[in-house]
């Protein structure tokens, strides 16, 4: 749900920005809800298929940033939202707060290894084609990154990315 939301986003020219657990809610029928644009920036959808611009600002949350975000770039695009699904989907997938071994120790070296590379440890059995598909999201590079077109064909064509049962009805037809 949350890829189909964001899939929806950047389809209209939309970057969030602030991806993060606190911007999402869920509805009655506990259905996930992307909210808080209050960072978010238009583009054209004319662009190139990165949908980079120049962004200034405050820039959302350090813990769901992209390392191109923490390196203090101002060009970036929509992939910085891919970054933070992936830290949000390993939180998900694991039950595990991200980054645990930094922030309990050098917080103030955060951002230094993110944009070195250093990303979540895996403590957890995940599927293994979830982790790949987590891994390749925060990827370092930006263009090595998948479209949220590409996620959610993923996710709602192959349901072996989760080991619990999937009411796969239930996903084809929202």
């Amino acid at each position: 749900g949350i890829a189909d939301a964001m899939r929806y986003l950047h389809k209209h020219g939309i970057v969030h920005r602030d991806l993060k657990p606190e911007n999402i809610l869920t509805d009655e029928n506990y259905y996930p809800r992307v909210c808080d644009f209050g960072l978010s920036r238009c583009f054209s959808n004319t662009l190139t298929n990165s949908m980079q611009m120049t962004m200034t600002g405050q820039l959302g949350t350090p813990l769901y940033m992209a390392p191109e975000i923490l390196d203090g770039g101002d060009k970036f695009g929509s992939a910085v939202d891919v970054y933070a699904f992936a830290i949000i989907a390993y939180e998900m997938a694991t039950g595990e707060v991200p980054y645990n071994d930094i922030i309990k120790d050098q917080i103030y070296m955060f951002p230094q290894k993110v944009i070195s590379g250093h990303r979540p440890k895996w403590t957890t059995n995940v599927p293994l084609k979830m982790r790949e598909l987590i891994e390749k999201c925060w990827s370092k590079n930006p263009a090595e990154r998948p479209s949220f077109d590409e996620i959610y064909e993923k996710l709602s064509n192959d349901f072996t990315y989760k080991e619990e049962k999937v009411d796969e009805d239930e996903v084809r037809h929202h």
